[in-house]
């Protein structure tokens, strides 16, 4: 069985700076990756905590978050009042597969655009 390519191999990323392309596909290897090996979890299985390792739910939310405060702070902006409630709700349970990589999806986006403006 043929393995995909990966994105950064791909060359789908065209017309942008190949000093942040890297950044751009970095972004559609974690969205792919996400995909790939949370299918099949049950939401019970993406927010179980085992020991100290945090639930894959939580990380899935803190990457998503994290990329949102990294871009404010490039803006040399400060984090307004979403940012700041869903700092505060990274650990809550509760979101599905869907709605976290949604979120994570929707935040990469907004980086993206700010990469390219």
């Amino acid at each position: 069985m043929m393995s995909k390519t990966e994105p950064w191999l791909s060359g789908s990323r065209t017309g942008i700076s190949p000093f942040l392309a890297p950044l751009l596909y970095s972004f559609d290897q974690a969205r792919e990756d996400l995909e790939r090996f949370t299918e099949g979890l049950t939401s019970e299985q993406i927010w179980a905590q085992h020991g100290s390792v945090n639930p894959v739910g939580r990380e899935v939310r803190h990457i998503g978050g994290a990329v949102d405060r990294l871009m404010t702070y490039l803006q040399g902006r400060q984090l307004d009042e979403r940012q700041l409630g869903e700092l505060q709700t990274e650990f809550e349970a509760g979101a599905s597969r869907k709605e976290l990589l949604a979120g994570m999806d929707a935040a990469f986006r907004r980086a993206e655009a700010v990469v390219r403006s």
